[in-house]
């Protein structure tokens, strides 16, 4: 699915720092109402007859341009120019969605639900919005925390620090996660990475002075910010530079490997202490990691590592106790990396804050359960096993996959992670013990996603970091952990046609599932196996008859004029497409098995579900770095590669969107 992030640049960089991938106004008609008239295809020759008595009496319908019979109506709503250059057709979902979660936030939590993990996130959120009543209490405590770092007169006692979650989570030169490396098994990864990073640019600015401000705007003494400033942009500076020189490879450590490179810092002794590793005490780390432990952690570096502790310590949970803190916070990035006035008018927004404390799965699952109800969400999990039926049935057809590699395919749908209007940090705050102050809170938010992070381990609890965000529109895939979510927004249309058929579920929502599993074996997906890692599973034969239906998908793109007359770039939209197609063969294989199955329904409703509209001179920007083809091409020639299109309308010969049978990228994905 096309993702409009908001905000989005600003908000991956504050994630990295704090917790350690559609129109203007609703649509006038419903799918289905007058714009979209039901019809049944007459029989063609060479052409399978449909089951239906519709389909011998009426007329197919003659168009030129499927997408604009789908969308006309909406399309002439529109005044596209200057800056107004780009309109999504369902925006309205997302903004009826904040606009909900911000009413819950200025409600009783006690009235909303008994789920106690949205309890907590309500209340916190509303805790956070009383900036004037936190900001004399932040400070106070903030001050606390530092003399406890103060009294540290030693390596070995700062090592007891970071046996807590806390001071652990906001020390980067320990950033420790849990990754999985091959099958389900999960190694801790220690990977020094600065609390400031961005390896895109190599001249940093002023870090010092850019510290100094946020300390003192944290309420540190202007004696003391200067001292932990300059500190603080000391260890900066040396991680940055160890960052961009990493190559990128591990190692696996253990104490003894620990021994042989004389590594002088208890690793092991920490992480265990915290449950970080596994029973063997191993932990990946880039092969250096000895040396620059080595070099950092001698006892006339303290004061230098105390300082960049607070420093951590400092902005973290001033952010995230305080939202107008972001304020400077973004604007130090801006003067530290040059970033242009893009970030101008940037507003860190409460669901913003719920994103970087990956609140968002909690909101999200909560938002969906009470929009759609439990009598639309069992025919979304049934319509989701149809979408894996009809995967599993191309599967099974597929003509250049041996028995062997069917198989294999197979089980990367057996072992799909699907998260439907949430993410796989759902429930991560249900056993929050919540707090009395929004600052002890914070400090226990690091608790919970460590809980999280263990909890990987677990071979019966699959927690997987796909995340989503409220203020998106949006689905997608991702093939290191072989799973994909569909976003309680893009869900939400449902709840927008409470009378919708099946086929126009299918249209509305169905085929983006199938599209979003279609990643799964598109050019990128299929180099991961059932379990996230990468491994190829189809032998070589295989995969070259595979890469056939990939090149004859870019060729067939490639060099094709949009609507507006712009070059497409068939290397560049080659995934999404196959993803399209996919998605499309896999939704009329199920309608096939349905009786009296109403095609229009579904390929119209598929054609409004993220219908966009811009200007030439947006899409020229767009068409150099958007992966989907550009929308009236992506629906015409999607739909426009499969037979039973031709059968339900009478496409125009002389259209620039008719296919001739011969010329089409799909026929390639042979099945019998």
């Amino acid at each position: 699915m096309k993702q409009k992030s908001m905000k989005a640049f600003c908000l991956l960089l504050c994630v990295s720092m704090l917790a350690g991938m559609v129109g203007c106004g609703e649509p006038k008609q419903s799918v289905g109402e007058s714009d979209s008239v039901q019809v049944s295809a007459t029989r063609e020759s060479g052409s399978e007859p449909f089951e239906t008595e519709e389909s011998k009496t009426e007329e197919k319908i003659r168009i030129s341009d499927f997408y604009q019979y789908a969308n006309g109506d909406w399309l002439n709503t529109l005044n596209l120019d200057g800056e107004n250059n780009y309109a999504e057709r369902n925006n309205y979902l997302i903004q009826k969605q904040n606009a909900t979660i911000l009413n819950w936030i200025d409600s009783d939590a006690s009235t909303l639900s008994d789920d106690k993990g949205m309890y907590n996130v309500i209340r916190f959120l509303q805790q956070v919005m009383k900036e004037d009543e936190n900001e004399a209490l932040v400070t106070k405590k903030l001050m606390e925390d530092m003399e406890i770092i103060d009294r540290v007169s030693g390596l070995d006692e700062l090592y007891e620090l970071y046996k807590q979650d806390f001071y652990l989570g906001v020390n980067n030169i320990w950033n420790v996660s849990l990754e999985r490396l091959g099958s389900s098994y999960y190694h801790t990864l220690v990977y020094p990475m600065p609390l400031f990073s961005d390896t895109r640019q190599s001249e940093y600015g002023n870090i010092e002075d850019e510290f100094n401000k946020l300390l003192i705007e944290a309420g540190f003494e202007k004696a003391e910010a200067s001292k932990i400033a300059k500190n603080a942009a000391m260890m900066e500076l040396l991680l940055l530079q160890y960052y961009e020189n990493s190559d990128g490879t591990l190692n696996q450590y253990n104490r003894f490997v620990e021994e042989e490179r004389g590594l002088q810092v208890p690793v092991v002794a920490v992480l265990a202490e915290q449950e970080m590793v596994n029973l063997k005490k191993q932990y990946l780390a880039p092969p250096d990691l000895a040396d620059l432990f080595n070099m950092i952690y001698q006892e006339q570096n303290l004061e230098i590592l105390k300082d960049y502790l607070k420093f951590g310590t400092a902005i973290r949970i001033k952010a995230g106790c305080c939202m107008s803190y972001m304020d400077p916070l973004s604007s130090a990035m801006k003067q530290l990396y040059g970033y242009t006035d893009e970030m101008d008018g940037f507003e860190y927004d409460i669901l913003m804050h719920a994103q970087t404390f990956r609140m968002s799965g909690t909101l999200s699952r909560y938002y969906t359960e009470v929009t759609l109800g439990a009598e639309r969400m069992a025919a979304l999990e049934d319509m989701t096993k149809d979408i894996i039926g009809g995967v599993r049935a191309m599967i099974k057809g597929s003509s250049w996959l041996s028995v062997h590699g069917k198989e294999l395919a197979q089980r990367k749908i057996n072992h799909m992670g699907i998260y439907l209007g949430t993410d796989g940090t759902e429930n991560v705050f249900d056993d929050w013990d919540f707090q009395d102050n929004v600052y002890d809170n914070v400090k226990k938010i690091y608790g919970c996603l460590k809980d999280a992070e263990r909890k990987k381990t677990d071979e019966n609890t699959r927690i997987i970091e796909i995340t989503s965000n409220p203020l998106e529109y949006n689905a997608y895939y991702n093939a290191g952990e072989n799973a994909f979510m569909f976003g309680s927004a893009a869900l939400s249309i449902l709840a927008e046609y409470p009378d919708a058929s099946y086929e126009t579920m299918l249209g509305l929502i169905g085929e983006t599932m199938a599209h979003e599993i279609g990643h799964a074996y598109d050019y990128n997906g299929s180099l991961y196996d059932e379990n996230g890692v990468e491994n190829m599973w189809m032998t070589e034969e295989e995969y070259n008859e595979y890469l056939k239906i990939v090149e004859n998908v870019k060729n067939f793109y490639d060099g094709k004029t949009s609507n507006l007359g712009n070059k497409i770039d068939g290397d560049l939209v080659k995934m999404e497409a196959f993803a399209d197609m996919m998605a499309v063969e896999c939704c009329l294989k199920i309608l096939e098995q349905r009786e009296s199955s109403d095609y229009d329904a579904f390929f119209t409703a598929y054609a409004k579900c993220f219908a966009t509209a811009y200007t030439k001179e947006y899409e020229e920007e767009s068409i150099i770095t958007d992966t989907h083809a550009p929308i009236r091409e992506r629906i015409n020639y999607t739909l426009g590669q499969f037979d039973r299109f031709y059968q339900v309308y009478d496409v125009d010969a002389g259209s620039p969107y008719y296919i001739k049978s011969e010329d089409r990228a799909w026929q390639l994905w042979e099945t019998k």
